[in-house]
């Protein structure tokens, strides 16, 4: 009788096992997407991470001073997975988080990291006026409709579950994603 408790609490646990690493990818596909944000037409490039069953686990790409756990232009795996928006600090890139991003790829994540254009370490023509105070949101906003629209990626994101992260002024734009309110009379003249 005891033997056989024990089999059946291993055929569970082997069943949560089994579960859960359903939900980890064996790699993480990289891609980009360029788009406009609606409000100015300004042209927004991101780099988007997912889960990837075709992708090595192992695989590594080499872009500027990174080298990025992902492979680029692997197939999404099969499902629907949350959406996450991953939004630089202040004159940052795209795959300043790479490592953040193909992380929560590989535990079922998609990740759109946008390169907010005025706020960048290629652009800093926006910083610290309207343009990226307020178009850092809008910028991600875009992101996130384009890559809804997407043919190869759209279908695999659960519209129900978006979410965004941020450091620094990404904090800051995160925020504004959730609705913050600025009151920029506040800031010292």
């Amino acid at each position: 009788m005891k033997i056989q408790r024990h089999l059946v609490l291993a055929a569970a646990l082997s069943s949560v096992l089994l579960a859960a690493c359903a939900a980890h990818a064996d790699g993480v596909g990289l891609g980009t997407l360029d788009t406009r944000e609606p409000v100015t037409g300004t042209k927004v490039p991101a780099a988007i991470f997912y889960p990837s069953r075709e992708a090595r686990a192992d695989a590594s790409t080499d872009i500027g001073p990174y080298t990025v756990q992902a492979q680029r232009d692997a197939a999404p795996a099969d499902g629907k997975f949350p959406l996450i928006v991953l939004s630089h600090g202040h004159l940052g890139s795209m795959y300043g988080h790479h490592d953040l991003a193909a992380e929560l790829a590989r535990h079922g994540y998609i990740v759109a990291a946008p390169q907010h254009t005025g706020d960048s370490y290629d652009d800093a023509s926006g910083a610290g006026t309207d343009r990226a105070l307020l178009g850092r949101a809008w910028q991600a906003s875009a992101v996130i409709d384009a890559l809804l629209a997407d043919p190869r990626i759209g279908a695999h994101i659960d519209a129900e579950r978006i979410g965004a992260a941020g450091f620094s002024a990404g904090g800051y734009t995160t925020l504004l994603l959730l609705g913050a309110q600025p009151d920029f009379d506040l800031f010292p003249k």
